[in-house]
């Protein structure tokens, strides 16, 4: 199915999680981590007072930078939020 801009433009914005090789040479563990970035941003999107200020970000890229092994899910959740919630304030600062 063929979507309009006019329909991306009214959806969420699209987000893409870089994991570089440095974080770790198998590609498993990459898309692992990939995974639960997306759970989590998932989740974290559903409130509506989110959906708002959402709405107007077209793309979103986040990148992992490796801290050796593994990184906990709650630990990884914390601060992914805690990024949105400031990139999305300086946003709002910026353009309201």
């Amino acid at each position: 199915m063929t979507r309009t801009r006019e329909a991306y433009s009214q959806a969420l914005p699209f987000v893409g999680f870089a994991i570089s090789k440095n974080y770790s040479k198998l590609a498993v563990k990459r898309n692992h981590i990939k995974r639960q970035l997306r759970e989590i941003y998932r989740h974290y999107r559903q409130p509506e007072n989110k959906k708002t200020s959402l709405k107007n970000i077209g793309l979103l890229v986040i990148g992992v930078i490796p801290q050796g092994s593994s990184v906990p899910y709650a630990s990884l959740k914390s601060e992914l939020e805690t990024l949105l919630d400031n990139g999305l304030q300086y946003y709002c600062d910026l353009y309201n």
